[in-house]
């Protein structure tokens, strides 16, 4: 299996929901990417790409209203040349362009510094980007902890975990703490809760 096919390959998950006890049955279908990259372009054999994410949500939004689509981080680095040189930035209007829902930011997408993250954000127009642990200087969030978002007549919430670094950040305790009090908020108005977590399976 080549590297961009791992890297882009996607996670579906179909669940099905009763709102209520007497409610008719609800679809959710989740599209789950991670570590993207930057990989803009196919693979040396034509496998992979932001062409090929691009199509296939596309191809699911045309045949479905229930699609929620999810990242989970480490967006920049490694990947084309061209990206690097926009430092990533295309990547972000190019997940805005494709259909993604959220963002929850992964390590290496600090690489250039908390600001140009905050950047890359605002060029992915229609993607909410969720880390309910990472902070500015001031303690604050530096972007929104979770968002609701409404599919097929069912509310999903969705809380995004950056990893832990040394400094700017919640430490892990403190951000399973976070997401638990996130979590407790969030269920009265909601059908679902997804955490999109930028974690190693240990952590996580």
């Amino acid at each position: 299996m080549s590297y961009s096919i791992r890297v882009l390959r996607f996670i579906s998950v179909a669940l099905v929901f009763s709102v209520t006890a007497w409610a008719e049955p609800r679809s959710l279908l989740i599209l789950h990417t991670n570590d993207l990259h930057d990989h803009v372009r196919p693979d040396y054999d034509g496998s992979g790409g932001m062409a090929y994410v691009s199509g296939y949500i596309k191809q699911q939004k045309a045949e479905r209203g229930d699609v929620l689509v999810l990242d989970a981080g480490d967006v920049m680095e490694k990947g084309d040349l061209v990206a690097f040189r926009a430092k990533s930035t295309m990547m972000y209007e190019a997940m805005s362009d494709v259909g993604y829902d959220a963002i929850a930011p992964g390590n290496h997408d600090d690489v250039h510094g908390d600001a140009h993250l905050v950047e890359c954000s605002t060029r992915a127009e229609n993607v909410a980007t969720l880390a309910i642990n990472l902070l500015k200087t001031d303690g604050t969030l530096l972007f929104a902890p979770s968002k609701v978002f409404e599919r097929n007549g069912l509310s999903i919430g969705v809380i995004g975990v950056f990893k832990p670094r040394d400094e700017g950040s919640l430490d892990l305790d403190a951000t399973i703490n976070a997401i638990a009090v996130e979590a407790r908020r969030l269920e009265s108005s909601t059908n679902l809760i997804i955490v999109v977590a930028h974690l190693g399976p240990k952590e996580c």
